[in-house]
């Protein structure tokens, strides 16, 4: 006859439960279309094909869509154009991610001269905003070249997936999860796949420790965008991805 738990055992296995199931989270996955503006960049194995840049789609890389009134914008710091890393239309967001931009469209831009993987989320090198499309396009699409990002993805559309933080034991630290309850969860992990690329999630992929960024209202900010192995790559291996902060503000920052 099994014997009865002790109530500590039975704590115990109720916090595992709990912080198990908390670390699961739902993330969204884009469908790509991966087109080269130039035909060095074709290629057959990555599934990347000779096309035509379009301003207007949701995509990462290529031109950024402009208008009379939106304007390309400016590295804060060398004063050289900003590269758009992506561009999101609203209405191509998973519904839970709608809410959280307010205009049509949302773009992330960075500076490879003047951002590094130790500068601040809101530092002049970077720009994340937000711009109404009432207003025709007048971007200008230019053929690229080897010394440009000209590999465009465009996003197609969005799949959910479950997502579990990449880096368990620094993650459960940073949460301040007991070491017997740590321990516990380390011998059985949590069964799923940790999504490396391109996610809309909470849960980033971590090249180094976990960290707090902080808005400038002087509140966290939650990761809102990871770009994954598709964005620029920064310093030792750093990826580029968006936080997002309660009060509508978002930045671009280097894990």
């Amino acid at each position: 006859m099994p014997t009865k738990p002790r109530p500590d055992a039975a704590s115990k296995k109720s916090s595992v439960e709990t912080i198990l199931r908390s670390l699961e989270r739902v993330a969204f996955v884009p469908d790509l279309t991966r087109i080269a503006t130039y035909e060095d960049g074709v290629d057959d194995d990555d599934g990347i094909a000779l096309g035509e840049d379009d301003a207007t789609r949701s995509k990462l890389g290529g031109a950024p869509y402009l208008s009379a009134t939106v304007a390309h914008p400016l590295c804060g710091r060398c004063k050289e154009p900003l590269q758009l890393t992506v561009q999101l239309l609203r209405r191509d967001l998973p519904e839970p991610w709608q809410a959280s931009v307010a205009s049509d469209l949302l773009q992330a831009f960075w500076c490879r001269e003047c951002h590094g993987n130790n500068d601040d989320a809101f530092s002049k090198g970077t720009l994340v905003r937000e711009v109404s499309m009432d207003e025709p396009c007048t971007t200008r699409i230019v053929p690229g070249d080897e010394d440009t990002w000209s590999i465009v993805s465009f996003i197609r559309g969005w799949q959910p997936h479950p997502d579990f933080p990449g880096a368990l034991e620094d993650e459960l630290r940073f949460m301040k999860v007991g070491a017997a309850i740590r321990n516990a969860i380390l011998e059985s992990p949590p069964d799923g796949e940790v999504l490396d690329g391109v996610k809309l999630s909470t849960w980033r992929r971590w090249t180094s420790a976990p960290a707090v960024f902080k808005c400038k209202c002087r509140l966290p900010m939650s990761w809102w965008l990871h770009l994954g192995e598709l964005g620029p790559t920064i310093g030792d291996g750093h990826t580029l991805g968006v936080l997002s902060c309660t009060c509508g503000l978002k930045a671009l920052q280097a894990d």
